[in-house]
């Protein structure tokens, strides 16, 4: 400031406290009368015209009429009046601005809307109102584009302060979503949207849970389009929609309330109305602006779960139409790493898998966890009571998400079944001609005999090994057990039986009581040609011969002197031959039904062959034979001399 202007505001200084005009302090009467200097207005900033284009001579007499102080939306005049209204506030943001040529400049331009508004009903000593003659014309047409602006500004306040009355939560509470969403390897909770009118500039927001505690780790974000971009919180503005945004291993189930705090610089004005004792001189106004820094509380109830449910479903892998009852699970909060336990309705985490609840599936293979937070889940299964499926070893995962059931499918391998079925012998009854090859088929088939003592073994196609070997018990009977699933394609099964004595019935692969193998044809061909020359060797023994002449078998006899007879002792001879599914076209693999437990009526049908008698041989010795013209001396079946006719 130059030395004239330091001098000139002393000389105003004085002049103002003679007046009774003080520069800090309102305290003068109504009815007063002062001078007023045109050098004294140009070079305060607290004095100013309200009627543009009237005159300013140097000095002139004016009366104080009116006194009133605007203090946010309300303007209250000396005789205890009140007027609320937002111009108002926007007439205070003007006077206090500060730049004396801008203000003045915009009172000129906005004292017609503030006056027709607000200023006409101010009391006036020593009676009646202001009125609008206070002011001479309409201004609102001064040109002044900083003017403007500053206008434009004070609008823009008296909004804000307008909230401060009337701060209020205009949430659409029934439209507050909770989503899921990772960020940085982590998964979050956004919540919203929420939309708080206020006035100032908010300074803190504070979160509570379902025991009303604060939640700690809140950030604020604006979600549009699908973009999300985290903000302060003192960039939150009234009228517009915001999120909250938390960890999702933070254990919070419900939030119940949100608190906030704004601060507000509230502009506030003591005005003091000088008129013109001289109707064509200026009507001036004397100002003395503050402000006041106002905290507004807010707090607003809630009511947001942050829960879903989560449906495990157990179900084949080769076959999700099968469920899987009555399998056990534990279930864990990835986010908490914690285990999840179920007290009645009540839900809990806990650290320990001892501690928390094994879950088990219904009869329709599920299992509906409610009320859990949302965030990443891992089952982890405990049993699985149906045969041949292995344990699930590793944990399936699934992201629960609130007000929603999601389903988490965990798929079991079926890795074992069983294999089984009979082996029967089948006999002509007294009702039957023939054989009808299949085993006790209805009433006309009640002899068929079931065999034990049968070799029954699973073989691998591809390498001829040995997979499982068992015989028939307990009427006929076998089963393996523990096959693997994955290798039924590179399995069958080969019966192993006295081929001398039985032989394969007709396969019939379609009925359950069918057989379903039967011999090689060369196999069995060149197991005949070993037997085509039967020879007594002793009084219970003989050897057989093959269509060459070569010794291939001997025979062993039990004798029955009584009745002139012998059979085969099998105890002491091994004519084996054996029958395979393979050759009868009966694929396993095509029989496997994903959840079967196991393969049933893989069967064997045999029947028995015609055997050589001792006896008989015995009695034919050096018997001469002729059949056709040919004679042959028989002896124990051998042909011991062959004669011409």
């Amino acid at each position: 400031m130059n030395k004239v202007r330091k001098i000139l505001t002393s000389i105003i200084i004085i002049l103002l406290s003679i007046l009774g005009i003080s520069t800090t302090s309102n305290a003068y009467d109504i009815g007063q009368k002062v001078n007023i200097t045109f050098n004294l207005y140009s070079e305060s900033n607290n004095i100013f015209c309200m009627e543009h284009g009237q005159a300013l001579t140097y000095s002139n007499e004016y009366s104080v009429i009116s006194k009133a102080t605007i203090k946010g939306t309300k303007i209250t005049d000396y005789k205890n009046n009140t007027i609320d209204n937002i111009k108002n506030a926007e007439f205070a943001y003007i006077l206090s601005y500060g730049s004396s040529e801008i203000v003045q400049n915009a009172i000129w331009k906005y004292e017609s809307t503030w006056m027709k508004a607000v200023g006409q009903y101010l009391a006036k000593d020593p009676r009646g109102r202001l009125g609008t003659s206070f002011i001479t014309g309409n201004n609102s047409n001064f040109s002044s584009t900083s003017a403007q602006n500053l206008i434009n500004e004070a609008e823009e306040y008296a909004k804000n302060i307008s909230n401060k009355e009337k701060a209020e939560d205009k949430t659409d509470k029934d439209n507050i979503k909770v989503k899921t969403y990772s960020e940085n390897n982590k998964q979050y909770l956004r919540i919203g949207p929420f939309k708080w009118n206020f006035g100032g500039t908010l300074s803190e927001i504070k979160v509570y849970d379902q025991n009303n505690k604060e939640v700690s780790d809140v950030s604020f974000v604006k979600y549009k389009a699908k973009e999300q971009k985290k903000i302060k919180v003192e960039d939150i503005k009234p009228g517009k929609t915001f999120y909250i945004s938390i960890p999702s291993n933070s254990g919070v189930t419900k939030i119940t309330k949100l608190t906030g705090k704004s601060k507000l610089n509230e502009k506030s004005v003591d005005i003091t109305f000088l008129k013109a004792t001289n109707n064509d001189k200026q009507n001036l106004i004397y100002i003395k602006p503050g402000n006041t820094d106002v905290n507004i509380d807010m707090s607003y109830e809630y009511n947001i779960d942050l829960l879903g449910n989560l449906k495990v479903i157990k179900v084949d892998k080769n076959n999700q139409e099968i469920r899987l009852s009555d399998v056990g699970f534990y279930l864990k909060n990835k986010d908490l790493d914690k285990y999840v336990k179920e007290s009645g309705n009540k839900i809990s985490y806990v650290n320990s898998k001892k501690d928390a609840t094994e879950f088990i599936t219904d009869k329709n293979g599920e299992k509906t966890i409610k009320n859990l937070i949302a965030g990443t889940y891992v089952a982890y299964e405990t049993k699985n009571p149906h045969y041949g499926y292995e344990l699930v070893s590793d944990g399936v995962e699934k992201k629960v998400v609130v007000d929603k059931t999601a389903e988490l499918i965990m798929e079991n391998k079926q890795k074992y079944i069983k294999l089984s079925g009979y082996v029967w012998l089948d006999e002509i009854s007294t009702k039957q001609s023939v054989r009808n090859d299949l085993y006790k088929d209805g009433e006309y088939d009640p002899d068929d005999i079931l065999l034990d003592g049968i070799t029954v073994r699973l073989k691998n196609k591809e390498t001829g090994e040995t997979i499982k070997e068992t015989k028939t018990a307990n009427g006929g009977a076998y089963q393996f057990v523990d096959v693997l699933v994955d290798d039924l394609d590179k399995y069958y099964i080969e019966f192993e039986y006295d081929g001398l004595t039985y032989t394969n019935v007709t396969p019939t692969l379609n009925k359950d009581n069918g057989s379903k193998a039967k011999e090689n044809k060369t196999t069995r061909d060149n197991f005949n040609k070993d037997f085509s020359i039967v020879e007594g060797k002793t009084s219970n023994t003989g050897i057989t011969r093959d269509s060459s002449g070569n010794e291939k078998y001997t025979l062993y006899y039990n004798i029955d002197s009584n009745n002139h007879n012998a059979t085969l002792d099998k105890t002491k001879s091994n004519y084996s031959i054996t029958s395979k599914t393979s050759e009868a076209g009966y694929s396993i693999k095509d029989k496997f039904k994903p959840g079967e437990v196991e393969i049933k009526n893989i069967n064997l049908g045999l029947y028995e062959r015609e055997q050589p008698d001792i006896y008989v041989m015995k009695d034919l010795k050096n018997i001469n034979l002729t059949i056709n013209g040919k004679s042959n001396i028989y002896n124990y079946a051998q042909i011991y001399e062959h004669k011409e006719d």
